[in-house]
Protein backbone atom coordinates (compact mmCIF):
# COMPACT_ATOMS: atom_id res chain seq x y z
CA UNK A 1 0.00 0.00 0.00
CA UNK A 2 2.69 2.32 0.66
CA UNK A 3 4.02 1.74 -2.62
CA UNK A 4 0.97 2.70 -4.15
CA UNK A 5 0.53 6.03 -2.37
CA UNK A 6 3.99 6.51 -3.20
CA UNK A 7 3.20 6.28 -6.99
CA UNK A 8 0.28 8.32 -6.71
CA UNK A 9 2.17 11.18 -4.96
CA UNK A 10 4.55 11.07 -8.17
CA UNK A 11 1.80 11.14 -10.60
CA UNK A 12 0.20 14.37 -8.84
CA UNK A 13 3.08 16.39 -7.99
CA UNK A 14 4.02 15.41 -12.05
CA UNK A 15 0.91 16.59 -13.16
CA UNK A 16 0.88 20.09 -11.12
CA UNK A 17 4.67 20.46 -12.14
CA UNK A 18 5.26 19.12 -15.99
CA UNK A 19 1.39 20.02 -17.50
CA UNK A 20 0.79 22.94 -18.99
CA UNK A 21 -2.07 24.44 -17.06
CA UNK A 22 -2.96 27.58 -15.24
CA UNK A 23 -1.35 27.45 -11.69
CA UNK A 24 -4.67 27.65 -9.21
CA UNK A 25 -6.08 26.29 -5.83
CA UNK A 26 -5.73 22.62 -6.90
CA UNK A 27 -2.08 23.34 -7.41
CA UNK A 28 -1.97 24.67 -3.56
CA UNK A 29 -3.54 21.63 -2.52
CA UNK A 30 -1.40 19.48 -4.24
CA UNK A 31 1.23 20.91 -2.45
CA UNK A 32 -0.70 20.81 0.91
CA UNK A 33 -1.08 17.60 0.42
CA UNK A 34 2.75 16.93 -0.43
CA UNK A 35 3.96 18.60 2.60
CA UNK A 36 1.13 17.00 5.30
CA UNK A 37 1.87 13.94 3.92
CA UNK A 38 5.30 13.40 3.10
CA UNK A 39 5.85 11.00 6.25
CA UNK A 40 3.65 8.14 4.42
CA UNK A 41 7.12 8.05 2.12
CA UNK A 42 9.28 6.57 4.44
CA UNK A 43 6.43 4.97 6.23
CA UNK A 44 7.52 5.86 9.44
CA UNK A 45 5.49 8.18 12.24
CA UNK A 46 7.04 10.12 15.00
CA UNK A 47 5.93 12.19 18.11
CA UNK A 48 7.35 14.67 20.69
CA UNK A 49 5.11 13.91 23.42
CA UNK A 50 5.55 10.15 23.28
CA UNK A 51 8.16 7.61 24.69
CA UNK A 52 8.36 5.99 20.96
CA UNK A 53 12.02 5.19 20.25
CA UNK A 54 14.03 7.27 17.38
CA UNK A 55 12.71 4.80 14.33
CA UNK A 56 9.36 5.84 14.85
CA UNK A 57 6.43 3.29 13.98
CA UNK A 58 4.80 2.08 10.80
CA UNK A 59 2.17 4.17 8.86
CA UNK A 60 -0.92 1.21 8.94
CA UNK A 61 -2.04 0.08 5.71
CA UNK A 62 -5.67 2.25 6.49
CA UNK A 63 -4.22 5.71 7.02
CA UNK A 64 -2.15 4.99 3.83
CA UNK A 65 -5.99 4.10 2.22
CA UNK A 66 -7.29 7.41 3.24
CA UNK A 67 -4.06 9.41 1.60
CA UNK A 68 -4.66 7.35 -1.52
CA UNK A 69 -8.14 8.06 -1.99
CA UNK A 70 -7.36 11.89 -0.88
CA UNK A 71 -4.78 11.70 -3.66
CA UNK A 72 -6.65 9.48 -6.31
CA UNK A 73 -9.67 12.34 -5.98
CA UNK A 74 -7.61 15.06 -5.93
CA UNK A 75 -6.20 14.68 -9.37
CA UNK A 76 -9.57 13.74 -10.29
CA UNK A 77 -11.09 16.34 -9.97
CA UNK A 78 -8.47 18.65 -10.20
CA UNK A 79 -8.58 16.91 -14.20
CA UNK A 80 -12.17 18.01 -14.36
CA UNK A 81 -11.35 21.41 -13.48
CA UNK A 82 -8.53 22.06 -15.81
CA UNK A 83 -11.22 20.56 -18.74
CA UNK A 84 -14.46 22.29 -17.60
CA UNK A 85 -14.93 25.84 -17.40
CA UNK A 86 -17.47 26.97 -15.00
CA UNK A 87 -18.30 30.82 -15.49
CA UNK A 88 -19.74 33.26 -13.34
CA UNK A 89 -20.63 36.80 -14.07
CA UNK A 90 -19.31 39.13 -11.33
CA UNK A 91 -21.48 42.39 -11.99
CA UNK A 92 -20.69 45.11 -9.54
CA UNK A 93 -22.30 48.30 -11.31
CA UNK A 94 -25.79 48.37 -11.86
CA UNK A 95 -25.83 50.54 -14.56
CA UNK A 96 -23.15 52.80 -16.79
CA UNK A 97 -22.18 56.63 -15.74
CA UNK A 98 -18.96 57.64 -16.87
CA UNK A 99 -15.26 56.65 -16.45
CA UNK A 100 -14.60 58.66 -13.21
CA UNK A 101 -17.50 57.69 -11.48
CA UNK A 102 -16.78 53.80 -11.91
CA UNK A 103 -12.86 54.72 -10.89
CA UNK A 104 -14.48 56.10 -8.25
CA UNK A 105 -16.12 53.05 -7.23
CA UNK A 106 -12.82 51.02 -7.80
CA UNK A 107 -10.79 53.58 -5.59
CA UNK A 108 -13.88 52.99 -2.62
CA UNK A 109 -12.33 49.53 -2.10
CA UNK A 110 -8.83 51.27 -1.10
CA UNK A 111 -11.04 53.79 1.24
CA UNK A 112 -12.63 51.12 3.20
CA UNK A 113 -10.31 48.82 3.78
CA UNK A 114 -8.03 51.75 4.90
CA UNK A 115 -11.07 52.44 7.62
CA UNK A 116 -10.61 48.81 9.03
CA UNK A 117 -6.88 49.32 8.98
CA UNK A 118 -7.49 51.94 11.52
CA UNK A 119 -9.72 49.81 13.38
CA UNK A 120 -6.81 47.07 12.95
CA UNK A 121 -4.34 49.52 14.45
CA UNK A 122 -6.73 50.58 17.22
CA UNK A 123 -7.19 46.86 18.11
CA UNK A 124 -3.43 46.12 17.70
CA UNK A 125 -2.85 48.79 20.48
CA UNK A 126 -5.44 47.41 22.69
CA UNK A 127 -3.59 43.64 22.11
CA UNK A 128 -0.46 45.13 22.98
CA UNK A 129 -1.29 47.16 26.21
CA UNK A 130 -3.59 43.90 27.08
CA UNK A 131 -0.39 41.08 26.37
CA UNK A 132 2.35 43.81 28.03
CA UNK A 133 5.39 42.24 28.99
CA UNK A 134 5.09 39.32 26.61
CA UNK A 135 8.38 40.00 24.62
CA UNK A 136 10.38 39.13 27.58
CA UNK A 137 7.59 36.40 29.25
CA UNK A 138 6.39 35.24 26.09
CA UNK A 139 4.48 32.28 26.69
CA UNK A 140 1.43 31.49 23.77
CA UNK A 141 -0.77 29.18 25.78
CA UNK A 142 -1.22 32.22 27.61
CA UNK A 143 -1.81 34.13 25.33
CA UNK A 144 -4.25 32.21 24.01
CA UNK A 145 -5.71 31.81 27.51
CA UNK A 146 -6.15 35.45 27.49
CA UNK A 147 -7.95 36.19 24.07
CA UNK A 148 -11.08 37.72 23.78
CA UNK A 149 -12.73 38.97 21.02
CA UNK A 150 -11.20 42.42 20.15
CA UNK A 151 -7.72 40.49 20.20
CA UNK A 152 -9.32 37.37 17.83
CA UNK A 153 -10.71 39.45 15.11
CA UNK A 154 -7.49 41.76 15.45
CA UNK A 155 -6.14 38.42 13.71
CA UNK A 156 -8.47 38.23 10.87
CA UNK A 157 -8.24 41.61 10.17
CA UNK A 158 -4.42 41.79 10.32
CA UNK A 159 -4.82 38.45 7.74
CA UNK A 160 -7.41 40.22 5.57
CA UNK A 161 -6.27 43.52 5.00
CA UNK A 162 -2.90 41.73 4.29
CA UNK A 163 -4.55 40.21 1.37
CA UNK A 164 -5.98 42.99 -0.11
CA UNK A 165 -3.25 45.06 0.05
CA UNK A 166 -1.07 43.34 -2.04
CA UNK A 167 -3.36 42.25 -4.31
CA UNK A 168 -5.50 45.22 -5.08
CA UNK A 169 -3.39 48.24 -6.76
CA UNK A 170 -5.27 51.58 -6.16
CA UNK A 171 -3.91 55.35 -5.31
CA UNK A 172 -3.94 54.18 -1.23
CA UNK A 173 -1.78 50.82 -2.25
CA UNK A 174 1.33 52.24 -0.17
CA UNK A 175 -0.06 53.19 2.79
CA UNK A 176 -2.10 50.25 2.98
CA UNK A 177 0.71 48.11 2.65
CA UNK A 178 2.63 49.51 5.14
CA UNK A 179 -0.40 49.23 7.60
CA UNK A 180 -0.97 45.84 7.13
CA UNK A 181 2.77 44.94 7.25
CA UNK A 182 2.42 46.48 10.80
CA UNK A 183 -0.51 44.54 11.61
CA UNK A 184 0.82 41.30 10.43
CA UNK A 185 4.28 41.27 12.31
CA UNK A 186 2.30 42.00 15.59
CA UNK A 187 0.65 39.31 14.72
CA UNK A 188 3.47 37.28 13.90
CA UNK A 189 5.30 38.13 17.25
CA UNK A 190 2.57 37.08 18.75
CA UNK A 191 3.11 33.44 17.95
CA UNK A 192 0.52 33.41 15.30
CA UNK A 193 2.81 32.41 12.71
CA UNK A 194 -0.12 30.73 10.40
CA UNK A 195 -1.54 33.76 9.81
CA UNK A 196 1.63 34.96 7.55
CA UNK A 197 2.02 32.00 6.47
CA UNK A 198 -1.83 31.76 4.75
CA UNK A 199 -1.35 35.47 4.05
CA UNK A 200 1.58 34.71 1.90
CA UNK A 201 0.00 31.61 0.13
CA UNK A 202 -3.05 33.27 -1.18
CA UNK A 203 -1.05 36.59 -2.23
CA UNK A 204 1.07 33.69 -4.04
CA UNK A 205 -1.58 31.93 -5.69
CA UNK A 206 -2.89 35.36 -7.00
CA UNK A 207 0.01 36.26 -9.05
CA UNK A 208 0.92 32.87 -9.92
CA UNK A 209 -2.83 32.46 -11.43
CA UNK A 210 -2.41 35.01 -13.59
CA UNK A 211 0.92 33.72 -15.70
CA UNK A 212 -1.80 31.83 -17.55
CA UNK A 213 -1.33 28.16 -18.67
CA UNK A 214 2.62 27.56 -18.36
CA UNK A 215 4.05 24.47 -16.77
CA UNK A 216 5.03 25.00 -13.27
CA UNK A 217 9.07 26.02 -13.84
CA UNK A 218 7.92 28.69 -16.35
CA UNK A 219 5.44 30.16 -13.70
CA UNK A 220 8.42 29.94 -10.89
CA UNK A 221 11.14 31.62 -13.57
CA UNK A 222 8.14 34.46 -14.31
CA UNK A 223 8.09 35.03 -10.11
CA UNK A 224 11.76 34.11 -9.33
CA UNK A 225 11.63 36.94 -6.03
CA UNK A 226 8.42 35.68 -4.80
CA UNK A 227 9.57 32.25 -5.23
CA UNK A 228 12.86 32.86 -3.26
CA UNK A 229 10.55 34.25 -0.58
CA UNK A 230 8.42 31.45 -0.53
CA UNK A 231 11.14 28.99 0.00
CA UNK A 232 13.08 31.38 2.82
CA UNK A 233 10.07 31.56 4.68
CA UNK A 234 8.78 27.71 4.52
CA UNK A 235 12.88 27.25 6.08
CA UNK A 236 11.89 30.12 8.56
CA UNK A 237 9.11 27.99 10.05
CA UNK A 238 10.45 24.92 10.04
CA UNK A 239 13.54 25.41 11.53
CA UNK A 240 12.67 28.72 13.31
CA UNK A 241 9.26 27.47 15.27
CA UNK A 242 11.28 25.24 18.01
CA UNK A 243 12.99 28.56 18.83
CA UNK A 244 10.63 31.14 18.54
CA UNK A 245 10.10 31.17 22.11
CA UNK A 246 13.58 32.00 23.03
CA UNK A 247 13.38 34.86 20.82
CA UNK A 248 10.79 36.30 22.12
CA UNK A 249 12.18 35.44 25.75
CA UNK A 250 15.70 36.35 24.85
CA UNK A 251 17.02 33.65 25.69
CA UNK A 252 19.82 33.94 22.67
CA UNK A 253 22.12 31.13 24.39
CA UNK A 254 19.60 28.20 23.98
CA UNK A 255 19.27 29.76 20.28
CA UNK A 256 22.73 29.38 19.69
CA UNK A 257 23.01 25.98 21.36
CA UNK A 258 20.07 24.26 18.73
CA UNK A 259 20.70 25.54 15.68
CA UNK A 260 24.32 24.73 15.88
CA UNK A 261 23.24 21.03 16.73
CA UNK A 262 23.07 18.69 13.78
CA UNK A 263 20.51 16.79 16.04
CA UNK A 264 17.85 19.75 16.00
CA UNK A 265 17.73 19.95 12.46
CA UNK A 266 17.11 16.14 12.22
CA UNK A 267 13.93 16.43 14.90
CA UNK A 268 12.76 19.46 12.80
CA UNK A 269 12.51 17.45 9.82
CA UNK A 270 11.04 13.93 11.35
CA UNK A 271 9.27 15.35 13.93
CA UNK A 272 7.34 18.27 12.36
CA UNK A 273 3.62 19.06 11.88
CA UNK A 274 2.56 16.33 9.42
CA UNK A 275 4.04 13.72 11.81
CA UNK A 276 1.38 15.31 15.04
CA UNK A 277 -1.27 15.39 11.83
CA UNK A 278 -0.43 11.86 10.65
CA UNK A 279 -0.45 10.62 14.32
CA UNK A 280 -3.47 12.20 14.76
CA UNK A 281 -4.75 10.20 11.73
CA UNK A 282 -3.49 6.90 12.64
CA UNK A 283 -4.85 6.62 16.30
CA UNK A 284 -8.00 7.71 15.26
CA UNK A 285 -8.44 4.90 12.67
CA UNK A 286 -6.25 2.11 15.21
CA UNK A 287 -8.50 2.94 17.75
CA UNK A 288 -12.06 2.97 16.03
CA UNK A 289 -12.52 6.74 17.21
CA UNK A 290 -16.28 7.44 16.56
CA UNK A 291 -17.56 10.92 16.07
CA UNK A 292 -20.59 10.82 14.58
CA UNK A 293 -21.87 12.91 11.53
CA UNK A 294 -24.82 14.50 13.27
CA UNK A 295 -22.51 15.38 15.85
CA UNK A 296 -20.47 17.22 13.43
CA UNK A 297 -23.76 18.66 12.07
CA UNK A 298 -25.15 19.73 15.43
CA UNK A 299 -21.60 22.06 15.32
CA UNK A 300 -23.08 24.19 12.79
CA UNK A 301 -25.27 26.02 15.21
CA UNK A 302 -22.19 27.48 16.78
CA UNK A 303 -22.25 29.15 13.47
CA UNK A 304 -24.97 31.19 14.61
CA UNK A 305 -24.02 34.81 14.48
CA UNK A 306 -23.48 36.47 18.31
CA UNK A 307 -25.25 33.30 19.62
CA UNK A 308 -22.62 30.71 18.51
CA UNK A 309 -19.48 31.34 21.48
CA UNK A 310 -22.01 31.04 24.20
CA UNK A 311 -23.96 28.00 22.85
CA UNK A 312 -20.49 26.96 22.41
CA UNK A 313 -20.38 27.01 26.13
CA UNK A 314 -23.34 26.12 27.21
CA UNK A 315 -24.08 22.76 25.42
CA UNK A 316 -22.54 19.42 26.40
CA UNK A 317 -21.20 18.67 22.93
CA UNK A 318 -17.96 18.01 22.55
CA UNK A 319 -16.01 19.44 18.82
CA UNK A 320 -13.77 16.28 17.72
CA UNK A 321 -10.94 18.47 18.31
CA UNK A 322 -11.44 18.15 21.92
CA UNK A 323 -12.33 14.32 21.67
CA UNK A 324 -9.36 13.89 19.87
CA UNK A 325 -7.35 15.78 22.14
CA UNK A 326 -8.77 13.89 25.47
CA UNK A 327 -7.42 10.57 24.04
CA UNK A 328 -4.64 10.89 22.84
CA UNK A 329 -2.73 14.33 24.36
CA UNK A 330 -1.09 13.43 27.22
CA UNK A 331 -0.11 17.25 27.51
CA UNK A 332 -3.92 18.77 27.21
CA UNK A 333 -4.26 19.73 30.76
CA UNK A 334 -1.21 21.86 30.39
CA UNK A 335 -2.99 23.73 27.80
CA UNK A 336 -0.84 22.01 24.61
CA UNK A 337 -2.82 20.65 21.76
CA UNK A 338 -2.71 18.24 19.24
CA UNK A 339 -4.44 20.38 16.19
CA UNK A 340 -6.66 17.77 14.50
CA UNK A 341 -7.06 16.00 11.25
CA UNK A 342 -9.50 16.50 8.69
CA UNK A 343 -9.42 13.42 7.15
CA UNK A 344 -9.09 11.96 10.81
CA UNK A 345 -12.68 13.61 11.34
CA UNK A 346 -14.11 12.30 8.39
CA UNK A 347 -13.35 8.69 9.08
CA UNK A 348 -14.77 8.58 12.75
CA UNK A 349 -18.02 9.76 11.11
CA UNK A 350 -18.33 6.31 9.48
CA UNK A 351 -15.29 4.77 8.05
CA UNK A 352 -13.92 4.69 4.76
CA UNK A 353 -17.31 5.28 3.23
CA UNK A 354 -17.60 8.80 4.42
CA UNK A 355 -13.85 9.37 3.52
CA UNK A 356 -15.06 8.97 0.19
CA UNK A 357 -17.77 10.72 -0.05
CA UNK A 358 -17.34 13.90 2.46
CA UNK A 359 -13.27 14.65 0.09
CA UNK A 360 -15.87 14.24 -3.05
CA UNK A 361 -17.87 17.15 -1.28
CA UNK A 362 -14.94 18.99 -0.43
CA UNK A 363 -13.29 19.06 -3.86
CA UNK A 364 -16.96 19.87 -5.47
CA UNK A 365 -16.73 23.35 -2.98
CA UNK A 366 -12.98 23.81 -4.08
CA UNK A 367 -13.47 23.27 -7.52
CA UNK A 368 -16.62 25.68 -7.82
CA UNK A 369 -14.73 28.43 -5.55
CA UNK A 370 -11.27 28.14 -7.31
CA UNK A 371 -13.30 29.51 -10.81
CA UNK A 372 -14.69 31.67 -8.79
CA UNK A 373 -11.46 33.48 -7.92
CA UNK A 374 -10.58 33.51 -11.86
CA UNK A 375 -13.49 35.41 -12.00
CA UNK A 376 -13.86 38.12 -9.78
CA UNK A 377 -12.27 41.17 -10.52
CA UNK A 378 -12.30 43.40 -7.02
CA UNK A 379 -9.95 43.03 -4.60
CA UNK A 380 -12.66 42.72 -1.85
CA UNK A 381 -13.86 39.87 -3.73
CA UNK A 382 -10.54 37.96 -4.29
CA UNK A 383 -9.43 38.41 -0.61
CA UNK A 384 -12.88 36.26 0.79
CA UNK A 385 -12.47 33.89 -1.90
CA UNK A 386 -8.85 33.52 -1.99
CA UNK A 387 -8.49 32.92 1.70
CA UNK A 388 -11.49 30.49 1.92
CA UNK A 389 -9.73 28.74 -0.57
CA UNK A 390 -5.91 29.06 1.04
CA UNK A 391 -8.24 27.54 4.42
CA UNK A 392 -9.85 24.86 2.84
CA UNK A 393 -7.00 23.61 0.06
CA UNK A 394 -3.55 24.05 2.34
CA UNK A 395 -4.73 24.75 6.27
CA UNK A 396 -7.56 21.63 6.10
CA UNK A 397 -5.35 18.99 7.13
CA UNK A 398 -4.34 20.79 10.47
CA UNK A 399 -8.20 21.28 11.10
CA UNK A 400 -11.77 20.62 11.54
CA UNK A 401 -14.42 21.26 9.66
CA UNK A 402 -16.10 23.47 12.07
CA UNK A 403 -12.97 25.50 12.66
CA UNK A 404 -11.85 26.05 9.19
CA UNK A 405 -16.08 27.53 9.12
CA UNK A 406 -15.99 29.45 12.20
CA UNK A 407 -12.50 31.06 11.25
CA UNK A 408 -13.69 31.80 7.42
CA UNK A 409 -17.41 32.86 9.07
CA UNK A 410 -15.11 36.02 10.51
CA UNK A 411 -13.35 37.00 7.51
CA UNK A 412 -17.03 36.68 5.77
CA UNK A 413 -18.12 39.13 8.57
CA UNK A 414 -15.42 41.88 7.29
CA UNK A 415 -16.18 41.24 3.72
CA UNK A 416 -19.97 41.77 4.65
CA UNK A 417 -18.99 45.04 6.63
CA UNK A 418 -16.69 46.69 4.09
CA UNK A 419 -18.98 45.94 1.20
CA UNK A 420 -21.92 47.81 2.76
CA UNK A 421 -19.75 50.47 3.87
CA UNK A 422 -18.62 50.47 0.38
CA UNK A 423 -21.99 50.48 -0.93
CA UNK A 424 -23.03 53.67 1.52
CA UNK A 425 -19.99 55.94 0.07
CA UNK A 426 -21.37 54.85 -3.40
CA UNK A 427 -24.66 55.79 -3.04
CA UNK A 428 -23.72 58.80 -1.81
CA UNK A 429 -21.36 59.92 -4.70
CA UNK A 430 -24.17 58.38 -6.78
CA UNK A 431 -26.79 60.28 -5.57
CA UNK A 432 -24.48 63.93 -5.41
CA UNK A 433 -23.44 62.63 -9.67
CA UNK A 434 -27.25 62.48 -10.46
CA UNK A 435 -27.93 65.62 -9.09
CA UNK A 436 -25.36 66.98 -10.97
CA UNK A 437 -26.42 65.45 -14.11
CA UNK A 438 -29.53 66.20 -13.93
CA UNK A 439 -29.01 69.88 -13.23
CA UNK A 440 -26.71 69.79 -16.57
CA UNK A 441 -29.08 68.61 -18.26
CA UNK A 442 -31.63 71.28 -17.29
CA UNK A 443 -29.28 73.72 -18.18
CA UNK A 444 -28.69 72.49 -21.60
CA UNK A 445 -32.15 71.91 -22.69
CA UNK A 446 -32.80 75.83 -21.75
Amino acid sequence: MRLIFILLVVVVLGYVIFKNRTFDFFSIAVISSFLYFYPGLYGKVFYYYTSISMDGYDISTMVYLCLSIYLILLIFFMWINDHNYIKFNNKIIAGVYNDEFSRFYERSEDVVVFILEVIGIICSIYTLYRYRGFWNNFDKVALLEGANRITEYFKYISLFTFVYAFVSDGKLKTIIRLISIYLMMVTFLLGHRSFFAIGLITICAYYFSRAGKKRFFEVISDHKKMFIIIVVAALFFLFVKNVFMFIMNGRFDLIKQRLTDIDYYINSLTRTEANIIMYNVQNVIESKLQYSFVDSLKEFVYLIPFLGKNLRENTSLVSFSDVLNMHFNVRFDEGIGLGSTYIGEIYAHGGIVFVLIEICILFFFISVMNRLSKSVKHGLDYTIVGITLTYFTFYIHRNSLINLLTMVRSYLYLWIVLKLLKTFLYRKVENRYLVEYNEKIKLEQN
